[in-house]
C-alpha cells in the first residue's frame, strides 16, 4: 500500500498502464522452440542438470517484465507431482523481431521419471502475486 500511494499513487497508476499495456501486448508472446542440451541421454543421474534452452518471442513486451521458467516435477499416471520452477535466464537479446533466447539448468535431485515444460509469465515489482493478470504462455 505504501509503495502504490506514494507520490499522489503515480506507482499505482503506473502499474494501472502496465497492467493495461500487457493485456495488450500478451497474445503475442510465443515460445517457439525448446531444447534439451543433453538429448542424446534418456537418462540423467541424480546430482546432474537437464540443460533447457528456450526460443520465446516477445513482441512488444519487455524482456524484463516477464519470466521464463521451466516447470518441472515427477511424473506418475500423466500427473506432475510436487511440481516446481527453475527460472531460465535471457542469454541472447532481440534478433530484431523480439525473439529472446533463454538458458536453465534444471538439477535431477532424486530419481523417478520427470516432465517439464516451459512457461512466461508476466512480472513486475509491485503486482501482489504472480499470476495477478491471469496471462501466461505455456511451451
Amino acid at each position: 500500500y505504501e509503495n502504490l500511494s506514494r507520490d499522489g499513487c503515480g506507482a499505482a497508476a503506473h502499474l494501472s498502464e502496465w497492467k493495461r499495456q500487457m493485456r495488450k501486448d500478451w497474445p503475442a508472446v510465443k515460445i517457439s522452440d525448446v531444447q534439451i542440451g543433453n538429448k542424446d541421454r534418456q537418462t540423467i543421474l541424480v546430482g546432474e542438470s537437464l540443460q533447457i534452452t528456450a526460443r520465446v518471442h516477445l513482441g512488444g513486451v519487455d524482456p524484463q517484465h516477464v519470466r521464463v521458467e521451466a516447470y518441472h516435477g515427477e511424473v506418475d499416471d500423466g500427473d506432475v507431482r510436487n511440481p516446481s520452477a527453475t527460472l531460465l535466464n535471457q542469454v541472447d537479446h532481440a534478433d530484431g523481431d523480439g525473439n529472446y533466447v533463454y538458458q536453465g539448468a534444471v538439477p535431477a535431485t532424486e530419481s523417478g521419471t520427470y516432465g517439464f515444460s516451459v512457461r512466461v509469465v508476466p512480472t513486475h515489482p509491485y503486482l501482489m502475486q504472480m499470476h495477478e493478470l491471469r496471462l501466461i504462455t505455456w511451451s
